[in-house]
């Protein structure tokens, strides 16, 4: 996939597209000195990781509510969606050396997102979160347990998973509503958890 390519996707200002090109860059730099990315995904890496990860905007409900993105590592899908969306973002990491990258990140792109450099376990947040997001970190039921403390009831889990996320679906408890959402440019798919008091019914 092509620069443009995305571009022909996503509306974005001159702002926005000025700040992916500037993360594509350090992700890249960054990625010879420690692990972000697979090797093999960094030559495709505005399919592999950028437009996967902007695929969750269609799935924000609205603007302003607060994001949780667990295990952010290289910042995705939080960076992406910190670019693009108008939602304030936390990006949780335990790794000092990924988050000394995110840090970079924010201070080149000048963006306003907050990082906590903590395990996701152990994260007191002064406000709980309406939406938590994560990509390649633990399957579903652990994730959702992970957030337990930190999100309001109400709040929805968006999470970037591969073709086989239904194997993850038995461990999750009976109160949990799940959907499922082919990925719109890729292979994987997007999975909502919401508690199933909070689904809103036709």
């Amino acid at each position: 996939m092509t620069v443009g390519d995305f571009f022909q996707k996503f509306d974005v200002t001159e702002t926005q597209r000025e700040q992916l090109y500037a993360y594509s860059e350090l992700l890249l730099q960054w990625n010879n000195r420690i692990n972000l990315i697979g090797r093999s995904t960094s030559e495709d890496i505005w399919q592999r990781h950028i437009l996967d990860s902007a695929a969750l905007l269609a799935h924000i409900p609205a603007p302003g509510l607060h994001i949780a993105d667990l295990g952010s590592g290289a910042g995705l899908p939080g960076i992406i969606l910190a670019i693009l969306s108008q939602n304030p973002i936390t990006l949780i990491e335990s790794s000092g050396k990924k988050v000394t990258f995110l840090q970079e990140v924010k201070n080149q792109l000048r963006l306003e997102y907050t990082i906590a450099h903590c395990r996701i376990e152990s994260f007191t947040p002064k406000e709980k979160f309406d939406i938590i997001t994560a990509r390649a970190v633990a399957e579903l039921q652990t994730l959702w347990a992970w957030s337990n403390s930190i999100r309001q009831t109400t709040a929805i889990g968006l999470f970037l998973k591969g073709e086989q996320a239904e194997r993850e679906f038995s461990a999750l408890t009976s109160d949990i509503d799940v959907q499922t959402t082919p990925h719109p440019y890729g292979r994987g798919q997007i999975i909502t958890l919401q508690h199933i008091d909070n689904v809103q019914k036709d």
